[in-house]
């Protein structure tokens, strides 16, 4: 996950000069704790000049990323005297802690600045506090994001492209466009190429992808793997009646680099999967249940007791076919209850 550091540039552009000799002081007095990406962050700043609300003073929120990358975004006044607002969209998920003083961040920020001949050195420094800041940030309110994340929904997550900072690719894996949208295409080969995505460990909530399938043992999306050789696994099998068919798609755990799908064969059902076309599936995961969409409608697929032995790990993709539009939200669990259903195995003394 990319982590950002919001720093709030205290660039008074328009003040007069009769108030540079003045203290001056911008403060955050309102925005939300944990913004979402793809959607607007609005910030509230006051601006004041020895204590007294300030017009004409243009504050400037600057955003910069680990990479360097910097958003700037001019506060624009309200009607109100000293207030302004600002708008930020981000472009990458994850909470946008703002440093107050050096070792701390939090949600809001304050500062001050004595004269104008303050002003410049600040803005200089601005980049390498930034820089210097980000590894204490990735640790700020954690348990906030996944709560936040949860209430939001599945709605607000974003595509993940596929791009070598987000995906480990197996040989003979190319992404490609496919119906329109940034898709991968994985080969049937003996290897089992699969695409890992980087930098998460995924527990509970909501992944979502587009597939298609182009033979056999089709498009497939494992989670909670710990190696190549432990992961839960939900596929699915291409056919042309796909809704009459009893195997269309299925969940098993893969052991040891087994997939134990003799094992439990009975959690497999029939879905709306329709061939030659992007088919949406949705797994909501929570505990030790899953439940599974295909193509919306009624849940496919309700898995009452995960079987695997990991119960949290990377996101994988596997299967021949295409797959596209990956969107995953930690914590979005929809009220699914985590507690397993019965052990049909309990009361067996063998």
């Amino acid at each position: 996950m990319r982590k950002i550091a919001a720093l709030v540039v205290l660039a008074a552009l328009a003040a007069v000069p009769a108030a540079l000799a003045k203290e001056r002081n911008l403060s955050m007095v309102g925005a939300p704790a944990s913004p979402f990406v793809g959607k607007a962050w609005t910030l509230t700043i006051k601006t004041t000049i020895d204590g007294r609300p300030a017009d004409g003073m243009g504050p400037m929120v600057r955003v910069i990323s680990s990479e360097g990358r910097t958003i700037r975004t001019p506060a624009k006044q309200t009607a109100k005297a000293g207030i302004y607002r600002a708008s930020i969209v981000f472009p990458a998920p994850g909470l946008w802690p703002v440093c107050n003083r050096p070792g701390r961040f939090e949600s809001f920020l304050s500062a001050t600045i004595a004269s104008d001949a303050m002003l410049r050195p600040m803005l200089n420094i601005a980049r390498p506090l930034a820089a210097l800041f980000i590894a204490q940030a990735a640790f700020v309110a954690l348990a906030a994001l996944v709560a936040a994340a949860g209430a939001a929904g599945a709605a607000d997550a974003a595509v993940i492209p596929f791009t070598p900072d987000r995906w480990t690719l197996g040989d003979g894996i190319n992404v490609i466009e496919h119906r329109g949208a940034q898709a991968i295409e994985i080969p049937r080969l003996p290897t089992r190429p699969e695409a890992v995505l980087k930098g998460l460990a995924f527990t509970n909530g909501t992944i979502e992808v587009d597939v298609e399938g182009t033979a056999g043992l089709g498009p497939s999306i494992g989670f909670h793997r710990r190696d190549a050789g432990t992961y839960e696994l939900f596929y699915v099998r291409p056919q042309p009646d796909c809704a009459t068919k009893a195997d269309c798609v299925q969940y098993a755990p893969v052991t040891k680099n087994v997939l134990l799908w003799d094992i439990f064969p009975g959690l497999q059902a029939a879905a709306r999967y329709l061939p030659g076309q992007w088919n949406h599936v949705k797994l909501v995961v929570n505990g030790r249940r899953l439940r599974v969409w295909v193509n919306g409608g009624a849940p496919a697929l309700d898995v009452t007791r995960l079987e695997g032995d990991a119960h949290q790990g990377a996101i994988v993709l596997q299967g021949a076919g295409f797959l596209a539009n990956v969107k995953v939200t930690p914590g979005a669990v929809e009220g699914l209850d985590p507690r397993p259903g019965p052990d049909p195995t309990a009361k067996d003394r063998r």
